[in-house]
């Protein structure tokens, strides 16, 4: 259940034209990452009922496709929402993830070198 919540929690600070594309547009920091953000938004919009506020719903059960293969909507939760948990601690603090944007921690070494690359 709390991999559930987790999903549905990082589901909300997707921008909502990713919400809506299902895709990772915004180099924020914030959100799903790219490798998870179709995946995550589907099972969030499962569990939400098709709502993008991101309130859980339904509980999930079943299978979903995921890479592929056939894998069960619980597994998946869980193995996405662990690379997370640095937003769900900025989260569940209160302190909401807008305060990371401001530290810069979230960026990486190639984002780092694009953005000292612009004019």
């Amino acid at each position: 259940m709390a991999a559930m919540r987790a999903i549905c929690a990082i589901f909300r600070y997707q921008t909502a034209y990713e919400k809506k594309c299902k895709h990772t547009v915004n180099l924020n920091g914030v959100g799903f990452r790219a490798n998870h953000a179709k995946a995550g938004t589907e099972l969030a919009m499962w569990m939400t009922d098709g709502n993008f506020d991101g309130k859980m719903r339904r509980r999930v059960g079943g299978m979903t496709t995921y890479r592929g293969e056939k894998v069960c909507r619980v597994w998946l939760c869980k193995e996405i929402a662990g690379w997370y948990s640095e937003q769900l601690t900025y989260i569940a603090n209160g302190e909401g993830v807008n305060a990371r944007l401001y530290q810069g921690d979230w960026k990486d070494q190639r984002w780092q070198e694009v953005m000292n690359s612009c004019p």
